[in-house]
């Protein structure tokens, strides 16, 4: 998931998915798998150099935004529209 938190790419969301499904199926890990997204973190921690824009009233909206569809995507990973919402 790590891979699609920065690309936002669908295919690498789903290819995460499959092999989500093939540790699951192969019983390889103990107790449940589940991959989640941490694209806000990466995004916020993209401002340290520049900590007074991290403060800007419009990105601690837009983060806020991303934050929330983060959210909802990893309560729901198997909503294609939560996905669209969220690319």
């Amino acid at each position: 998931m790590d891979h699609f938190s920065v690309s936002l790419s669908e295919a690498d969301f789903h290819r995460a998915l499959a092999l989500q499904r093939e540790v699951r199926g192969q019983n390889l890990a103990q107790g449940d798998v589940k991959l989640l997204i941490h694209t806000s973190d990466m995004f916020g921690s993209g401002f340290t150099k520049f900590p007074q824009v991290a403060k800007n009233q419009f990105v601690e909206d837009q983060l806020n935004l991303l934050d929330a569809a983060q959210d909802n995507l990893n309560g729901n990973q198997d909503s294609d529209i939560l996905l669209g919402l969220f690319t």
